[in-house]
């Protein structure tokens, strides 16, 4: 079959030519002239006020309402929610909330806008009509020409880096000719490119680094540079239809589409062009890979074909047991298949351990071998997974690259509670997932966890780093005290500390996931985590549990808070843990404990103190900020320059802690006031200050 459908009551195929490329067609209720994509999220725009966007990578859409009836050539996304579109008539708006509300720019440019880029969130570039080139260097408010304007129009504008730009077209001063600009300093300054002018018309410009790049034609052909844009070569493809649009996904394997259903793939770098068409007499105006997805906007809807790299992988297993995944497409997943050499059923989890003999994608397992071994995969990379998570801990694999841990989107947002923990003869937290490893992961609730090898950037608009993220709380722990624990083969844990009483949200992260399988090496406080804190309230006695066949074991500590007060209880021995130092634990008959002491509360202030009013001067209202080291009785009060009191703002007993309270002064004449605080605390703490400030009316 040449290509689905997909409409309202499913998807249906039909035979046409079964050497064509199977594509999938989704009406849209819109034609897409363009894609723009950021990981999973995809905008495709239209010749109308309307737009289409897939949140799943081109898997399934929905439409969008602009306001605006205008034509819309193209979106730029820098990130999830923030976005910015062009299109006819000078058209450009932006939205910071993912589209429900859009915020028209004026350029300056009256004529038809082509195409827009950014290279920061301040620096770029629309293109258009009239030789249109314009640049702005505030995120969008002000736009000024970078060229000169000529009869013509700029269809296409790339960026390889920061400094590098091209944008091409073609001028109609006389008969039709190519143009490409060029820029070496970001923008600033633009210059032709005379070695790819020529008659006809560019569409589209693309660049895969540096060094390489192309322009499609308007003649079918594909013009090809590898000298940095110096020379170019005029590559045949053996077709006459225009070509829109290109998109290479690495250095080897590029497409372009164009006129009357026209699709070219290559993958010798853009050397040799083969027909990839969908076998459709329908225009196809832009495509774009998404993850493995090749979208291609056509005149009857969004085409869409998966396309599988092949990939080999070789990693190493341990003695004993593992966590592993599997990271490629394969052909074969039986167990026996994959592990030849594994000494055990492969283990998943679901509240409770089972084997399965047919592993997945997605999902982590236990695995025991007998000796070190180097397993080799050979299939297809996944750079996508959508994994199923149930409340509670979940054991989930990874894909053919590292991803950061902060980079995982989750459905419902925010269900991940635990840091993520790996497996190496024992357990460790961890802010990537790596290609072949299985990793815990616990979540509130039932979602998905959608793991994506696309770039990240985990600071955008959208919040994807938060405080408490993984990076966040794997950095505040490694500021702790330690433990580790090293039994008689070799295998260790790291159990962390601290004496200073800690968030409870950051605490919460560091629960341990289930045990692992009989014979693994485990190490956990008594209280089933990695980490512990003092109580501010009272002295805390923590057990240690061991899961080891191995004697003896070798217990050191290296001591980062200085202030620590800390004791390991070894049988009837304490040890007091003020330096670093090591103990051995001859057999599982002996018990060891930590014991912290009360720990300080740094969420209390260590002394008393009374800071100036906010704002002074003031009118009509000002704000008084000061701390109590202890609880006690606490006065505040307003006097004017006579010494007269004029308002009580506090007289009763207050809580220790960081106190601010404000003071509506409405009803007094402006001039100089005095403010003063007296505080009188547990154990015969007082303290008394006063401080001058201004009302002007």
């Amino acid at each position: 079959g040449d290509y689905i459908v997909a409409g309202t009551f499913g998807r249906s195929t039909f035979e046409r030519n079964v050497n064509a490329a199977i594509f999938t067609l989704t009406e849209l209720g819109i034609i897409p002239i363009s894609i723009a994509s950021w990981r999973n999220l995809v905008l495709s725009t239209s010749y109308s006020g309307a737009m289409s966007k897939s949140k799943d990578g081109g898997e399934s859409w929905t439409t969008m309402t602009i306001p605006s009836p205008y034509k819309i050539n193209k979106a730029f996304l820098f990130d999830s929610l923030k976005h910015i579109i062009v299109g006819e008539f000078g058209l450009m708006m932006m939205t910071e909330d993912g589209g429900e509300n859009w915020s028209p720019l004026d350029p300056g440019a009256q004529g038809e806008l082509r195409d827009v880029h950014f290279t920061t969130p301040l620096d770029g570039f629309a293109i258009g009509d009239n030789g249109t080139l314009l640049r702005t260097t505030d995120g969008g408010d002000i736009w000024t020409q970078a060229i000169d304007q000529f009869n013509g129009i700029l269809y296409s504008i790339m960026f390889p880096d920061y400094y590098t730009g091209y944008a091409c077209g073609v001028d109609y001063t006389n008969t039709p000719t190519r143009v490409l600009y060029r820029t070496n300093d970001g923008g600033q300054s633009w210059f032709p490119v005379q070695e790819a002018s020529g008659s006809g018309i560019f569409y589209d410009v693309f660049f895969i680094d540096w060094k390489t790049g192309f322009c499609t034609m308007d003649n079918g052909n594909i013009l090809k540079t590898t000298d940095y844009g110096y020379t170019w070569e005029e590559i045949q493809t053996g077709r006459q239809n225009p070509l829109f649009s290109c998109y290479f996904a690495d250095a080897r394997r590029g497409w372009a589409c164009g006129a009357m259903g026209t699709v070219l793939s290559t993958t010798d770098g853009g050397t040799t062009w083969n027909s990839d068409e969908p076998e459709t007499g329908d225009d196809l105006f832009a495509l774009e890979l998404v993850n493995n997805n090749l979208l291609v906007g056509s005149s009857s809807g969004m085409l869409s074909r998966e396309i599988e790299q092949p990939a080999s992988f070789t990693f190493s297993v341990k003695e004993r047991w593992n966590l592993i995944s599997v990271p490629l497409t394969l052909t074969d997943y039986s167990k026996y298949s994959i592990f030849p050499s594994a000494a055990s059923d492969a283990f998943a989890f679901d509240g409770r351990y089972y084997a399965e003999e047919n592993l997945v994608n997605g999902k982590g397992y236990w695995l025991k071998f007998f000796y070190e071994d180097v397993i080799r995969m050979e299939g297809f990379l996944r750079e996508q997974e959508v994994v199923e998570v149930k409340e509670g801990w979940n054991l989930i694999g990874s894909l053919s690259n590292s991803i950061p841990a902060d980079g995982i989107q989750t459905d419902p947002e925010g269900i991940i509670e635990s840091q993520l923990y790996g497996y190496a003869n024992g357990d460790f937290t961890t802010t990537s997932l790596e290609p072949a490893q299985g990793y815990w992961v616990k979540v509130n609730q039932n979602g998905n966890l959608l793991l994506n090898s696309a770039p990240y950037h985990l600071t955008d608009s959208a919040g994807y780093l938060i405080e408490e993220g993984q990076q966040a709380a794997q950095q505040q722990i490694e500021k702790m005290n330690t433990l580790t624990i090293t039994d008689k083969s070799g295998s260790r844990q790291k159990l962390y500390f601290s004496t200073i009483v800690e968030k409870s949200t950051l605490m919460k992260r560091f629960a341990m996931p289930p045990l692992p399988p009989d014979g693994a090496f485990d190490v956990r406080f008594g209280t089933g985590t990695m980490a512990e804190c003092a109580s501010s309230e009272l002295q805390r006695i923590l057990p240690l549990q061991v899961k080891s066949s191995s004697y003896p074991l070798t217990i050191s500590w290296e001591i980062e808070q200085q202030s620590a007060h800390a004791t390991l209880i070894i049988g009837e021995k304490r040890v007091s843990l003020s330096n670093d130092g090591s103990a051995t634990i001859e057999n599982e008959n002996v018990k060891f404990f930590l014991e912290l002491d009360r720990g300080i509360d740094p969420t209390l202030p260590t002394e008393f103190a009374l800071q100036q009013n906010y704002p002074n001067p003031f009118n009509p209202s000002t704000v008084f900020s000061f701390q109590l080291p202890v609880s006690g009785w606490a006065t505040l009060k307003v006097f004017n320059v006579l010494g007269e009191e004029v308002a009580t703002i506090v007289d009763e007993v207050q809580d220790a802690g960081y106190k601010s309270v404000k003071w509506d002064a409405t009803d007094v004449p402006s001039g100089v006031y005095f403010y003063r605080i007296s505080a009188q605390g547990a154990g015969g703490k007082s303290f008394s200050d006063v401080k001058k400030m201004l009302l002007i009316r």
